[in-house]
């Protein structure tokens, strides 16, 4: 029964290898050692155009008489590059290609097969016509006879599609220079033409220097002759890592075929340059003369003007700005100059050590200058940033005295800078406005020193009077704590902006909740940060988001809500979220944990970090982040509350900070 089935399947196999020979594109011919044709396919009989039977029995040659020369030329283009080494019988291949003349098909398959090459040429079928072909040769053992098998594709569409586009390209070509000679011919009129321009042209070449033919505007830029000067040297004088840089640049467009990737690297070079006291836009242009083409334009009167527009938009930015919060502008100058002239001397003649104390100030330096950047204040920012540079290098240096902390704040410019801010409010809104917030406030501190007095005076009518406006004086300090927030949407959508990132507008949602607003100003004042946050660090670009397979347009949300006692402020985004790896290995730079004692933190512990002192996963200090005392500010205002954050993240979904602090109603 065996036998049977194994003869079946013998009998199968046979008609499926038939049937592929019969189907096959390709011409399939076996022949014996010395090339005689042993067996063909249809196929071959349909690209050569013989009738069955015509080929058995010949020699291959009679079909591809050229095969002779191929085989010889393909075998010694392989031996001269000294790799006849590699066969397994060097000896007797050299002796089979010296004393067989008439064995063409082993040259062949050692210089294709072996030489990893394929065979290529031009012969013609029975008819004469031309047949472009690529073969293929394998040597096979057959009851210990070598076979070879060769196998033959018929490439002539191909081949004459590509002889058109080479003629196709000779043409265009010779057009080309048809065309550069034309041009060449009316050299001298374009000159002329340049030369009446306001713009500047010149050419360089690979050594990056100027061609003697350039319009006379450069001379005007660059204020002298520049013929056969290093373009390098002029745009960056002295600067040795920047000439090299540009010298590299221009010879990688030179050298470069590929048209796409030639534009892509001249994109990426500089178009706005100083010269002497000029703004330069310059315009590079590869030639096909091998040279590297400049159009420079004298910017310097747009610069000016944009500077001027843009000062004046920022300037009206700040006006608007502060008619739509007038109490915030007002409080926050209230509060820098409390925390300058009075907070700041208590700060520093307290019992805290002196990195303390420089702690503290960094902190409220920050925070002010977060909440001035909200408002849109126009010069007391930066200056602010500058003092922020200034307190990092004494907290650098290894010992300070706390007096200069007092120096370096009250020699800023810190008053003459806010002075300068408020003058433009003045200039616009008049003084009247100014004016206009001359209500007599008392303090917290001052409340309970009246309370306490009257509560040493004996029972009457006065005092009863007293002790109401007392109370009324303690419940006009409540407000809703939504009243605390109400900036933080619109400002954040600005920043996004700012930032060329998309965020949903938002408003502050949950309870509408009173709270004392001395008690929890400092602290959702502080809250700038993590909005802020939420934007530089966590909102994605646009693209980013879509390639994250993310709505383009991030989501940023604030919500309030009690829980028994506790009152519980959730600011989230669903931006990049918290890289705890990132975080991990940002501590060991910062020293803030030894590696071993990093690798055992897990990710509520490591979120913690981001509030250290100094700690920040950017590399780039802006005047938006990189710092990393903006949360820091933030943890330092909670625990004055007596409260705790914690903090949900997930990368590449986003991060929640849940802020619980004590709340009490009731007590309220």
């Amino acid at each position: 029964m065996n036998n049977v089935s194994e003869q079946v399947d013998h009998s199968l196999i046979e008609q499926i290898d038939k049937l592929v020979l019969d189907t096959a594109p390709m011409a399939i011919i076996s022949t014996n050692f010395y090339g005689d044709i042993m067996t063909v396919n249809p196929a071959v009989r349909s690209i050569f155009g013989y009738l069955e039977g015509e080929l058995e029995g010949e020699s291959f040659l009679k079909l591809v008489p050229e095969m002779a020369d191929l085989s010889y030329s393909f075998y010694d283009e392989f031996t001269n590059r000294g790799d006849l080494e590699l066969f397994d019988d060097a000896e007797a291949v050299e002796t089979r290609h010296t004393t067989d003349e008439s064995n063409f098909l082993e040259r062949f398959y050692y210089g294709i097969q072996e030489g990893g090459e394929q065979g290529l040429l031009q012969t013609h079928n029975k008819n004469g016509d031309v047949l472009w072909i690529n073969m293929f040769a394998n040597r096979v053992a057959i009851n210990a006879n070598n076979v070879y098998i060769v196998i033959i594709s018929d490439v002539t569409e191909t081949k004459l599609k590509e002889q058109q586009i080479i003629q196709l390209n000779e043409s265009l070509e010779r057009r080309v220079a048809e065309r550069t000679k034309e041009v060449e011919s009316a050299h001298s009129k374009v000159t002329l033409l340049l030369d009446s321009s306001a713009q500047g042209f010149l050419a360089v070449d690979s050594a990056l220097k100027i061609d003697p033919e350039y319009s006379k505007v450069c001379d005007t830029i660059f204020e002298q002759s520049v013929e056969y000067l290093c373009i390098a040297d002029l745009l960056y004088p002295g600067n040795k890592i920047q000439i090299s840089n540009l010298h590299k640049n221009i010879n990688r467009i030179l050298d470069e075929k590929d048209d796409f990737i030639q534009d892509l690297y001249l994109c990426l070079l500089n178009d706005e340059y100083k010269i002497k006291d000029k703004n330069v836009e310059i315009e590079f242009k590869f030639i096909s003369t091998g040279r590297v083409v400049l159009i420079l334009t004298d910017i310097t009167r747009r610069k000016k003007l944009e500077h001027k527009l843009n000062h004046e938009r920022d300037r009206l930015k700040f006006i608007v700005a502060t008619v739509q919060e007038p109490a915030e502008f007002f409080d926050i100058i209230d509060d820098f100059e409390i925390f300058v002239n009075q907070q700041l001397n208590m700060l520093l003649t307290s019992n805290k050590t002196d990195t303390e104390k420089l702690d503290e100030t960094f902190r409220q330096i920050h925070t002010f200058k977060g909440g001035f950047s909200q408002l849109d204040f126009l010069t007391i920012p930066m200056v602010l940033h500058q003092l922020e540079d200034q307190l990092k290098a004494i907290q650098e240096a290894d010992t300070f005295e706390c007096d200069e902390i007092q120096t370096l704040i009250e020699t800023s410019l810190c008053q003459s800078s806010l002075k300068s801010d408020i003058e433009i409010i003045e200039a616009v809104l008049g003084k009247g406005f100014l004016n206009s917030d001359k209500d007599v406030t008392l303090n917290l501190l001052q409340v309970k020193r009246i309370e306490s007095f009257i509560n040493e005076q004996e029972p009457g009518p006065v005092v009863d009077e007293v002790s109401e406006l007392l109370q009324d004086l303690m419940k006009s300090r409540l407000v809703n704590l939504k009243t605390l927030f109400r900036t933080y949407p619109k400002s954040t959508e600005k920043l996004a902006s700012a930032f060329d990132k998309a965020i949903y507008p938002f408003e502050i949602t949950g309870q509408d909740l009173l709270v004392d607003s001395n008690a929890f100003a400092p602290f959702t004042k502080s809250l700038v940060h993590v909005f802020r946050n939420a934007v530089d660090h966590g909102i994605e670009p646009p693209d980013d988001r879509v390639a994250a397979d993310k709505d383009e347009t991030g989501t940023i949300s604030c919500h309030i809500k009690t829980l028994m006692d506790y009152l519980v402020i959730t600011i989230s985004d669903d931006g990049r979220g918290l890289d705890f790896e990132r975080i991990r290995e940002k501590a060991v730079e910062k020293r803030i944990c030894s590696k071993e004692e990093a690798n055992q933190l897990n990710e509520k512990k490591l979120s913690k970090l981001i509030f250290d002192d100094r700690f920040s996963t950017k590399t780039v200090i802006t005047t938006v982040s990189g710092r990393g005392i903006g949360l820091s500010a933030v943890l330092s205002e909670l625990r004055k509350l007596k409260g705790d954050v914690k903090i949900l993240s997930t990368l590449n979904q986003g991060t929640k900070f849940q802020f619980v602090l004590p709340y009490n109603e009731a007590k309220v």
